[in-house]
């Protein structure tokens, strides 16, 4: 559904029939409540399917929801690591990566999930390891699982803080800790392996829509699933009537609030039906 008709599908729903060319609305308040209703749209589907997976289970459930929720926003992005050292060269030190680096002109919405991969290079050749997962901690754990015996990073375990870069509101820091690995034989293969590639996968930034046409602009349009756009639309709707009706609503309570206080200060304490 394009830009323009989302605006005609919101004044069909949120003005009076038969009013729906009559400018009550603006189209740029109309853009404001679109854009207000995408964000609590992924924010609900967030909640409802990411934030409740568990990383240790690869769950059959559900697969519908899970794979088409934010088909369009779920993007995934392997950043070769430029002149990526020995995994022992990491040992006292984290691998630091800016998040505008890896991305791009792409914005992230929301961080899921990192992975790493190895590559061993001998002369002529070179041989890639698999995909291995990248545990993301707070960093206030990061000094306990560092010397923890259990936790501690390792090669096939990395672990990863993220924090907000400095100086800018969106970009992040990144920092990977490979471990110290100086178990028999994987020393010498920490030795050999360098860092080759970390695979993110990240919900992008929702395009902010525009309409534009009036003005001679170009129209932005919205990249939310098709499944997703009407709900979106009719949160819209409620977002505008609750904006117009917020005052009658306060209006009415105050109301409400001022008859129970008369109520209480016409009381007696005196009981009628009493007689001494």
């Amino acid at each position: 559904m394009t830009i323009a008709e989302m605006h005609v599908w919101f004044r069909q729903y949120a003005t009076q029939m038969g009013m729906q060319n009559v400018r009550a609305i603006l189209p740029e308040q109309i853009d404001t409540l679109i854009n207000t209703s995408i964000k609590d749209t992924i924010d609900e589907v967030v909640n409802r399917n990411v934030g409740t997976t568990n990383d240790r289970i690869i769950t059959d459930n559900a697969k519908l929801a899970n794979i088409n929720a934010l088909r369009t926003l779920y993007k995934v992005k392997t950043y070769t690591v430029p002149n990526g050292g020995t995994v022992n060269s990491y040992k006292n030190s984290p691998l630091t990566l800016d998040s505008d680096t890896m991305l791009g002109t792409a914005k992230a919405l929301y961080f899921v999930d990192f992975s790493i991969r190895y590559q061993n290079s001998d002369g002529q050749s070179a041989t890639t390891t698999r995909w291995f997962p990248i545990r993301i901690i707070d960093d206030a754990y990061l000094a306990d699982v560092l010397n923890d015996w259990v936790l501690s990073p390792r090669m096939r375990t990395p672990v990863m803080v993220v924090y907000a870069k400095d100086n800018s509101v969106e970009a992040s820091t990144l920092e990977i800790y490979l471990g110290e690995n100086d178990a028999t034989g994987m020393s010498t293969l920490a030795d050999s392996l360098t860092v080759k590639d970390v695979r993110m996968s990240y919900i992008k930034k929702p395009n902010e829509v525009k309409y534009l046409t009036d003005i001679g602009g170009t129209n932005v349009d919205s990249d939310l699933p098709e499944q997703l756009q009407i709900p979106m639309l009719k949160h819209a709707v409620d977002l505008y009537r609750v904006s117009i009706q917020g005052s009658l609503y306060a209006n009415q309570q105050n109301a409400q609030q001022n008859q129970q206080e008369l109520v209480r200060n016409n009381a007696r304490p005196d009981n009628d039906g009493y007689q001494s």
